[in-house]
């Protein structure tokens, strides 16, 4: 089975093919050079085509290297929220927000389940005011260990991240 060629490679197929196309419309070369002919035009919006799926593509990239780097670090910046005192899974997200990690619920409650079977954290239940009762989070001993090595990690690497920043050519 013939392998399928990359997506940018079938545009630049595409293009050929539409520009032989044209070239047997036009046929005379001084209708084939004309800025207004048929063919230059579909060339031309083909060419603006093929630019902006590539602006796409390497926008994905960047976007999706920005989602691993959140991803990364979501596990560590949780548990030092959860460091900071006892908290309802609401206040999470609202912290998370205060700080521009957006982040849904669908999200992290499974993080805070996988997080309470390593015994990272436990939580309380305590009586609402408005509703029903509320399960209140907080680190265990073994979380505060996990925690305090992340944080040596999480310095070790920002340092190095620094250094590499500034050593500009």
């Amino acid at each position: 089975m013939p392998q399928k060629p990359p997506d940018e490679s079938r545009w630049v197929f595409a293009f050929l093919a539409l520009r032989a196309y044209f070239s047997a419309l036009f046929p005379t070369e001084s209708e084939f050079s004309t800025p207004n002919t048929l063919h230059n035009k579909v060339s031309y919006t083909i060419l603006l085509y093929m630019e902006k799926e590539k602006e796409n593509k390497e926008e994905f990239a960047l976007e999706n290297t920005r989602s691993q780097m959140r991803k990364g670090s979501l596990e560590f910046i949780i548990l030092l929220i959860i460091f900071q005192g006892k908290v309802y899974a609401s206040d999470i997200l609202k912290r998370l927000k205060e700080i521009d990690l957006l982040v849904v619920e669908g999200t992290l409650y499974p993080l805070l389940s996988r997080l309470k079977r390593a015994e990272l954290l436990c939580y309380d239940w305590e009586e609402s005011e408005t509703g029903p009762p509320r399960k209140y989070y907080s680190l265990t001993p073994k979380g505060d260990k996990v925690l305090k090595n992340l944080r040596k990690n999480w310095d070790a690497l920002v340092e190095s991240v620094s250094l590499l920043t500034k050593n500009k050519k």
